[in-house]
């Protein structure tokens, strides 16, 4: 079942998390495995419940990237490395879903 995206708004709210709205075909967000509907709880152990927590967790850790994300109820944990991204940031994977209005405060991003 798809939720709206009101409803994973909600869900994020609840969890104290930012919901995941889409992440692009093909995009390092989906090359790592963060599905839409997923609510990230925690960035390099760092819980999310707002802008700013979310920024400072960013900030802790530039050559990986690890996320607490709840899915259909249960728990999982993302380590995304530079080397499993052959490359590329893993900021990237941030930045793309908060494009993609990826926020737990009610603003919509470009």
């Amino acid at each position: 079942m798809r939720l709206e995206d009101s409803d994973v708004e909600r869900l994020a709210r609840c969890l104290n998390g930012v919901p995941i709205l889409g992440c692009s075909w093909g995009s390092v967000a989906a090359l790592v495995g963060l599905q839409r509907g997923d609510v990230v709880i925690a960035v390099n152990g760092v819980k999310t419940p707002d802008e700013l927590a979310f920024n400072y967790a960013r900030s802790l850790r530039d050559d990986q990237l690890e996320l607490e994300v709840v899915r259909d109820g249960e728990t999982l944990s993302f380590l995304i490395s530079r080397e499993r991204l052959r490359g590329f940031d893993p900021m990237f994977v941030l930045d793309e879903v908060v494009a993609m209005r990826f926020d737990s405060f009610g603003a919509v991003f470009p």
